[in-house]
């Protein structure tokens, strides 16, 4: 029951290490399209600021221009404010490209407003000085309604770079936290993986290892009942040759011990009881002779490193001789 259990455990982490990667992968891709937000707000941030300078300088030019020209009277001040009237395009790109803001697109139709309204006069200016001379084209200036719109123009744009400057500031900031935040959950994530599946590869491995050593302590088990199962087999074999043994060597020395006996009650001479009970004796020798021997061989079977001794036929040669001769007799 507990193999099951840590292979559920093993399961589950495995899972959750795929879930926990799977989540890195899709945050990474939520940061790179919030990245990509990031960088089109800050690159549209840029454009409109470089859009409103671009319009601040040809407007200043284009009254630098008309009042070096009224000044002057040198015409090359004249095409300077005539290229610059030529290029202010820009306010229409703003439009554009503010078309979703709507306070800084209010801004901007004002703005545009007030530069029409300031190249209009610096055009009355400029027809002023042509028709009735540079005397009336300099009171003209000097009423100051043209600086009063230059200072319109310069704050309102100041504030629209502002609110740019602003936003900027703020997606550069996000930029900055969510790239923070990226590499910490990412890094945090990769290491808490890198864990769980170090973890995984540990508990297989002493899963494996425990299976391992539970195979071999099997086979041991199994190479020991072979084992004890061999020695009861041979035990068994050794025991039948034993009882053979008995039966057989036993057998003529118990029936002639038993049969002298007979005869040495049932005779009443002196001579003849004598000679029995001799041979009684050596029937009871030749028994314990027997007995020791067989002792002898179960010592010799229980100890196989026994020193081997050498035997001489010819003392058991006449061993056998005197038992048979005592049988015969």
């Amino acid at each position: 029951m507990i193999y099951p259990l840590k292979k559920r455990y093993i399961f589950i982490v495995i899972l959750a290490a795929v879930m926990l990667l799977v989540s890195i992968g899709l945050l990474s891709y939520r940061t790179i399209y919030k990245s990509r937000q990031h960088a089109k707000s800050i690159s549209h941030a840029h454009q409109v600021i470089e859009i409103t300078k671009t319009f601040l300088e040809n407007i200043n030019a284009a009254e630098t221009g008309n009042r070096g020209f009224i000044i002057t009277n040198d015409s090359t001040y004249l095409s300077t404010y005539i290229g610059a009237a030529n290029r202010n395009d820009s306010l229409n790109q703003l439009l554009l490209l503010l078309t979703l803001n709507t306070h800084q697109h209010n801004r901007i139709k004002q703005l545009q407003l007030l530069s029409i309204e300031r190249f209009n006069r610096l055009a009355l200016v400029q027809s002023t000085a042509d028709k009735k001379g540079y005397e009336a084209a300099r009171k003209l200036i000097n009423q100051g309604i043209g600086i009063k719109l230059m200072i319109q123009i310069r704050n309102l744009s100041n504030e629209i770079i502002a609110h740019e400057n602003e936003q900027l500031k703020a997606s550069e900031n996000a930029a900055e936290h969510t790239a923070k935040t990226t590499y910490f959950t990412i890094v945090a994530g990769t290491i808490f993986s890198i864990s769980l599946i170090v973890g995984v590869f540990y508990l297989l491995m002493k899963q494996v290892s425990r299976t391992r050593r539970s195979e071999q302590r099997m086979r041991e088990l199994k190479n020991a009942e072979e084992t004890l199962s061999e020695q009861f087999v041979h035990q068994n074999m050794q025991l039948q040759e034993f009882a053979y043994i008995i039966s057989h060597n036993l057998k003529a020395p118990a029936n002639n011990l038993t049969e002298l006996i007979r005869m040495y009650k049932d005779n009443r001479g002196a001579y003849d009881r004598n000679v029995l009970f001799g041979k009684i004796e050596k029937e009871a020798d030749y028994l314990s002779q027997i007995l020791k021997q067989m002792l002898e061989v179960l010592r010799i079977k229980q100890n196989v490193n026994k020193k081997r001794e050498n035997i001489l036929f010819e003392d058991i040669l006449n061993k056998i001789k005197n038992i048979l001769n005592q049988q015969i007799t």
